[in-house]
């Protein structure tokens, strides 16, 4: 969705004011995520999956597939695919039903349990405030915070998630005890994140990506890190990538590129691992999609 340059900058949040949040949330998360903030919502998304390995339960199961450590850049071009396809025209359309339905078929294959998925849900919501919260140019209004849980919430009953929290407060809190309760340093958390690195920094250019790592950690604070068995970047490292986002910030303030470039078609067009485009039931791991067929022939 393409806005007019008109429609400027501090517009956005006042008009977000006067819709409803929950009835409004498709008009209001696709502007947030394609001119508003449509950085944020890609580099949350990243380290949210980053977040999603300082779990030794899940790291485990995903250490045992080798899908990050073998397929890096596959499985991220895949993941990016997925998502974009089941939100392309929004969570409540038969696009959607049918890339949740995909996603599913793929995930049943494993005995996940349901708050491990409950949980990577609640990291696209509270990842995403926090980040916008310390580095977006301004802050998120009560109502887009709630259009990003309730257009979430939906993406996870599509994903026949269970007992999802019913209010934006309730789920944070959840989101808190649950990982008070399960967090903890694996070799596993290391090796799956050291897969994950491997694919990102193919997604950058070469120059930038002895800086990748670092700048990641360098966002967020010591024991996330630490989770992750890596080294956290001293304090002139860290102060130098604050620095940049804190200029960012500032410059975007008064400036955004996304009034005249379409982030979509820049970030959702273009696929290594998919250059000459991709069928979207065909994405994710090749070896489950073998078993897939497998199975659909038996049928």
């Amino acid at each position: 969705m393409k806005f007019p340059i008109s429609f400027r900058r501090h517009d956005a949040a006042k008009y977000h004011e006067t819709l409803d949040p929950k009835a409004d949330q498709v008009e209001i998360f696709t502007r947030l995520i394609t001119h508003e903030f449509p950085i944020e919502f890609l580099l949350s998304a990243e380290i949210q999956q980053l977040h999603s390995f300082t779990f030794p339960n899940g790291t485990r199961l995903l250490h045992a597939t080798g899908e990050f450590e073998k397929n890096s850049l596959k499985r991220l071009d895949d993941t990016r695919a997925i998502l974009y396809e089941m939100g392309r025209d929004d969570f409540y359309s038969p696009r959607a039903e049918e890339m949740a339905n995909h996603l599913n078929k793929i995930h049943g294959m494993y005995n996940i349990p349901n708050d491990e998925f409950l949980h990577t849900l609640s990291t696209f919501i509270y990842d995403l405030w926090e980040f916008v919260d310390e580095f977006g140019w301004r802050k998120l209004t009560r109502n887009e915070e709630l259009a990003i849980y309730y257009t979430y919430v939906r993406m996870g009953e599509l994903m026949k998630i269970r007992d999802i929290p019913e209010t934006f407060e309730a789920f944070r809190n959840w989101k808190f005890s649950y990982e008070q309760d399960n967090q903890a340093f694996s070799e596993t958390n290391h090796k799956v994140a050291e897969g994950l690195m491997r694919g990102a920094k193919q997604m950058v250019p070469a120059v930038l990506r002895p800086f990748l790592l670092p700048f990641v950690l360098s966002l967020k604070d010591q024991r996330f890190s630490e989770l992750l068995g890596y080294k956290y970047p001293n304090v002139f490292v860290r102060g130098f990538f604050k620095i940049a986002m804190w200029v960012r910030q500032q410059f975007n303030r008064m400036f955004t590129l996304w009034d005249v470039l379409d982030f979509e078609q820049l970030m959702f067009t273009k696929y290594r691992s998919y250059p000459n485009g991709y069928n979207p039931l065909r994405l994710g791991p090749t070896k489950f999609l073998k078993k897939l067929e497998k199975m659909e022939q038996v049928k």
